[in-house]
């Protein structure tokens, strides 16, 4: 600050020390109050709100200074209650120099404590300082007429000393925000300035207002003005140099809310002036390019270069951008209603964005330039395209650009990722963004489409085609067919983006023919480029049938280049999963039941590229493709019976089948699909019971076909059923011994927690067919669908009913169960095959194969409660004789040949039921259950050894054993006893001897307190068993175990007080002394000898029949005492003595 601001202190002094008191100087106090100013405002001065973004300028006093000004009131001014620099003034002072120089003093010492290097105290507060200055300027206003040239001249001085404002954008916000109770000097500074700047202009205006000079260019008012404009601009600008480009968006040129205050009121001071020199847009322009030129505007005026060294100008470093930046704040701080003004300032702002174009600007520099504007050409002024097209040339020229910023990902730009909706879904949802909301994260070829769109909405809503048509006819212009070709990836997505946003925001109607046409003549050869263009056409295609327009032309030429692409090359399947999105979203739109239903073309998309892409696309890409069929086919359903649109949905309905059909019997059941079941569902129930033609094949037939498939995929064809089932609207015409074949099937195949299967058997059991067969249906329907093995139960039920029914039942029974098992061969047999044609033995841990397991269990289940159902003597496809031909005893097994282990350990689970079932049938007189009921005991048995447990092994052989029918525990043991235990010729054993004797001491172990099974065990095996024990070597591990058994038999606790026991042994003695004595007469004795050691009894009660057998041989033969035969019985006596 200079030395010359102090220099008045001396000068102050000797004003005050003067005779204040005199009469004359009274006067002028009085004449001050002729005008008569509201004593109000006095006390009323700006207060400050801090936040540039609140608006609160209908409550600001200045406001109604404005008014009063214009309006010329006057008001009582009571010159007593006037108070300034703590005097009187109708008794202190009244001398205006005086109170000047006092104005002078405060404003020094607010100005003085703003300076860091200055530490001083005073006595008043920067509030009270600033107070008396602003009464003072308020006071002198109303004495303006008797102001002279020197007193106006030192007013201004003072205010051009302090008021530099580039100092002032330092004051914190924080200052501000405590308004004027702000201890803050340079915050009293800088609204002192601006008060006083303002109440200083007021006063030039009365004075030319007299004089009648408003309006000339070398007026003091328009000096003034310009210059408080300059200066207000330079606190603007200081903020902008300090701001870099992206922060201006967040960044308002006002430093406090009373600047902004300032600047409406010097628009409504000089909208109120009707001259149009002071025009506030063109005064403002000519002040913004004067800055421009890098001179203070102090230079151009003479009178104010006094003010020149106080006043520091700042260089803008981009000053287009600056002009732009501000002129759009101070446009929405003004919000002007007046077209004719809201001209200039938008001829003024389209010159500046023109300029601005010129050079080429960053990609940040221009997405901060369009949020910028974007508010004030959106919101703010009547709608039009000026601005835009200047913008347009600009983003010709570089549509082929990504329009990133360096660093940025170009992924956040592309649409290849993105669904059909998704891009659409983005275009609309950016479109329907407030313009408030725009921010620098969108590229600035995204916001300007964005307000080009919006401007366009405007014109449309207002009806004004003309400008409309316009727009589209610059952008066409500038695309002529050469230049499309041109077009890389980026920019036909750019160009895409376009015309897509501009086609939501009118009438499409009215435009949508030439877009589709422009956007036709961007070739697809290249492959990168097919993405984006079939996305874009695909988006047309969905808002064309949004608005019900006619598709036929526009989808005809897509689909020609799309048949063009698939000619040229097999990689096309990035195209069709496009249409494959899209199919729903368009054919859908207008599948309702108006009459104009399918006119507009939209069953042109259902063609040959259907299963082109199935066949080589993923399975997930086919899942979603087979969901849009059926959606697309449930709608056909619901619609097929309107007589309305029937003929037109039976056109639509035959080019399905034509297309679909082959494909999907070639697939069903073999690939993975979620909704390939439930479409092959709905495309059956398409068909008619009773009629078929060319492409629409009879439902039963078709239905036939899909039930009968011989599936991989068992849940496919569940969910195909039980759609069916749920869906049918005429289920009496359902095959019901197809469907009950069908759930036979996937229960035997698939565990009973399925849940499909769970729910499929709810709509079974609601037939009448299955009604009749199954008990349990009717009576605990409940109970049996809350089972896990229901099938088990079904087949039981049938079983329990057949016993009974009347004949006539039972022979309705049997002919039932004939039919549903009459495929069971069918379905089974290639599991089988496919288990025997890889099976290898694995390892004894390793799990049985599920589906043969179950094959098995079905086939004993049915065995055991329906054997008599199931077979029939005659027929060799009975369920019987197909189950023991392929399944029971192959001819595999008949040669000797061992099954996969698989099936071997399905057996050694199901082997007792097959015999109890098989031995309900009448094996005695029927020859041919008989061998099969010999040959299930003889060819099983020894394959029962799955595991070197001997307790595991037995689990058949005693569950065999605790049948009821003592006759059948007879009969197997007794095929054990001569196919496995009875020695061979040459006194050998056999082969599965020692695994069948294992068996044995196992079922003893189980059933060793039960004489009556004990009795039918040994019954028909004693004999056999003594035998390996009396004519096998000792070495023989045979011998050994068989003795074990007969030492077992006699030990037992029943055997002491059981005759039938004692005579079963002493039966099998008498029988083995006839056979054996003659021939193995050692062999025999050694026998005998050692079963007196089990039990001397016995051999003692036996020695006489003994001694009558050797007599009975010796007379045989002839030749007297067999001194051979003596020589061992009498041993064996000697032995028994001993004993």
């Amino acid at each position: 600050m200079d030395e010359d601001i102090f220099a008045f202190d001396s000068q102050y002094q000797e004003l005050l020390n003067e005779d204040v008191g005199t009469e004359d100087q009274q006067s002028i106090i009085e004449d001050a109050c002729e005008d008569k100013v509201c004593i109000d405002l006095f006390s009323i001065y700006l207060n400050c709100r801090g936040d540039t973004s609140s608006d609160n300028f209908e409550e600001n006093v200045f406001k109604k200074d404005l008014e009063n000004l214009f309006n010329h009131q006057s008001m009582e001014l009571p010159v007593e209650e006037i108070e300034l620099f703590e005097f009187d003034i109708d008794t202190e002072f009244s001398n205006y120099d005086i109170l000047i120089q006092m104005a002078r003093s405060n404003v020094q010492q607010i100005a003085m404590s703003s300076l860091d290097c200055v530490d001083q105290q005073f006595q008043k507060t920067f509030n009270s300082l600033r107070n008396d200055v602003t009464k003072l300027m308020l006071l002198l206003r109303c004495n303006y007429q008797n102001l002279n040239e020197n007193q106006l001249r030192n007013i201004r001085t003072i205010l051009g000393t302090y008021d530099s404002m580039s100092n002032f954008t330092m004051i914190h916000l924080s200052f501000c925000k405590d308004g004027n109770v702000s201890t803050s000097s340079s915050y009293h500074l800088l609204h002192l300035m601006l008060e006083c700047r303002w109440i200083y202009l007021t006063i030039i205006y009365k004075l030319d207002f007299v004089n009648g000079q408003i309006g000339s260019d070398d007026s003091e008012l328009y000096c003034e003005l310009k210059l408080l404009m300059f200066d207000l601009i330079m606190l603007s600008v200081s903020k902008f140099q300090k701001s870099n480009s992206a922060n201006l968006v967040f960044t308002s040129p006002f430093i406090c809310s009373c600047v902004k205050d300032v600047w409406k009121l010097l628009h409504l001071f000089m909208t109120k002036l009707s001259d149009q020199n002071l025009e506030f847009w063109n005064v403002l322009s000519s002040v913004i390019d004067e800055i421009g030129t890098g001179k203070s505007f102090y230079e151009r005026f003479i009178s104010k270069k006094v003010l020149l060294r106080n006043s520091q100008f700042m260089a803008c470093k981009n000053h287009d951008q600056f002009a732009i930046w501000i002129i759009s704040e101070i446009v929405k701080l003004i919000n002007e209603d007046n077209v004719t003004k809201l001209k200039c300032s938008y001829e003024y702002l389209e010159n500046l964005i023109g300029k601005y174009l010129k050079n080429d600007q960053s990609e940040e520099n221009m997405r901060v330039l369009l949020v910028i504007i974007s508010e004030v050409i959106l919101n703010v002024w009547q709608p039009k395209s000026e601005i835009l097209m200047t913008l347009w040339e600009y983003y010709q020229r570089k549509i082929n650009s990504p329009f990133l910023i360096a660093g940025q990902n170009p992924n956040s730009m592309a649409v290849s990722n993105t669904t059909v909706t998704a891009y659409l879904e983005q275009i609309k949802g950016q479109q329907n963004i407030a313009v408030s909301k725009l921010n620098l994260n969108l590229s600035s070829f995204n916001m300007f489409v964005y307000i080009l769109s919006k401007m366009v909405q405007r014109f449309t809503d207002d009806g004004q085609k003309v400008q409309v048509l316009r727009i589209f006819g610059r952008i066409y212009t500038k695309f002529p067919p050469n230049k499309l070709q041109q077009l890389n990836e980026m920019g036909i997505h750019n160009f895409m983006r376009l015309l897509i946003s501009l086609s939501i925001s009118t009438n499409l109607n009215e435009v949508g023919q030439k877009i589709t046409d422009t956007m036709l003549q961007i070739p697809m050869e290249k492959l990168n480029h097919q993405v984006q263009i079939m996305k874009a056409h695909m988006v047309m295609l969905i808002l064309f049938t949004e608005n019900r327009m006619n598709i036929s032309n526009y989808l005809t030429k897509i689909m020609n280049q799309v048949n063009s692409i698939l000619q040229k090359t097999n990689s096309a399947t990035s195209i069709l999963k496009i249409l494959s999105e899209s199919l729903s979203l368009i054919l859908l739109k207008n599948l309702d039941e108006n009459e104009d239903i399918l006119e507009n073309g939209e069953d042109l998309l259902i063609d040959s590229w259907i299963v082109k892409y199935f066949q080589n696309s993923a399975p997930a890409e086919q899942d979603r493709l087979y969901e849009s069929l059926n959606k697309i086919i449930k709608k056909i359903y619901e619609l097929q019976n309107n007589p309305i649109v029937m003929t037109k949905v039976t056109a639509l309905k035959e080019k399905l089948f034509n297309i679909l059909l082959p494909y999907i019997k070639q697939v069903f059941g073999k690939i993975e699909s979620v909704w390939l079941p439930e479409m092959s569902a709905n495309l059956c129930l398409l068909t008619n019971f009773t009629t078929s033609t060319s492409s629409i094949p009879n439902f039963s037939t078709l239905f036939k076909t899909f039930v009968e498939t011989n599936s991989t995929n068992l849940e496919q064809g569940i969910k195909f059923l039980t759609i069916i089932l749920k869906n049918c609207e005429n289920k009496e015409k359902l095959d019901a011994v197809l469907i009950i074949q069908s759930w036979i099937k996937y229960s035997v195949l698939l565990s009973g927690n399925n849940s499909d299967l769970k729910e499929l058997t709810g709509q079974i059991v609601c037939m009448k067919e299955f009604k009749f067969l199954c008990e349990t249906s009717t009576i605990k329907a409940e109970e049996f669908l809350n089972s896990k093995e229901r099938l088990c139960s079904f087949i039981g039920d049938i079983g329990r009913k057949y016993s009974t029914s009347s004949n006539q039942q039972k022979f309705q029974l049997i002919e039932k169960i004939h039919e549903y098992l009459s495929t069971f061969e069918k379905w089974s047999l290639p599991y089988l095959q496919q288990q025997q044609s890889t099976s290898q033995k694995p390892a004894p841990n390793v799990l049985v194969d599920e589906s043969i397991m179950r094959i098995y269990s079905f086939i004993a289940i049915t065995f055991l409660h329906c054997s008599e159902l199931i077979y029939v003597r005659s027929k060799s496809q009975c369920f019987f004789n197909v189950s023991v031909a392929h399944f029971i005893l192959p001819s595999t097994i008949m040669v000797g040949q061992n099954p996969p282990r698989a099936i071997i350990v399905s057996m050694h689970r199901i082997w007792p039921l097959l015999i109890e079932g098989i031995s309900r049938l009448n094996y005695k007189c029927d020859q041919h259950v008989t061998k099969v009921l010999n040959d299930v005991i003889v060819k099983w048995a020894p394959l029962m050894k799955i595991s070197n447990n001997s307790k595991f092994v037995a689990k058949p052989f005693i569950s065999i054993t605790n049948f009821k029918n003592f006759e059948i525990i007879e009969l197997f043991w007794m095929k054990m006893a001569k196919n496995f235990i009875a020695l061979q010729p040459g006194r050998k054993s056999n082969i599965n001897c020692c695994l069948i004797l294992t068996v044995f001491e196992e079922v003893l172990h189980v059933i060793e307190g039960e004489e009556s099974r004990l009795l039918a065990v040994w019954k028909n095996s004693l004999q056999q068993i003594v035998e390996c024990a009396m004519l096998l070597d000792d070495i023989e591990p045979t011998n050994k175990s068989a003795f074990s058994l007969v030492e077992r038999f006699i030990r037992n606790k029943n055997f002491s007080n059981s005759n039938a026991m004692k005579e079963l042994l002493m039966t099998n003695l008498k029988s083995l002394t006839e056979s054996s004595l003659s021939y193995h007469s050692g062999l025999y004795f050694r026998y005998l000898t050692r079963l007196t050691k089990v039990n001397l009894s016995i051999v003692n009660n036996f020695l006489p029949h003994l001694l009558t057998q050797i007599q009975k041989v010796e007379q045989l033969r002839g030749s007297g005492r067999d001194v051979k035969l003596r020589n061992l019985f009498e041993q064996l006596q000697s032995t028994c003595k001993k004993m």
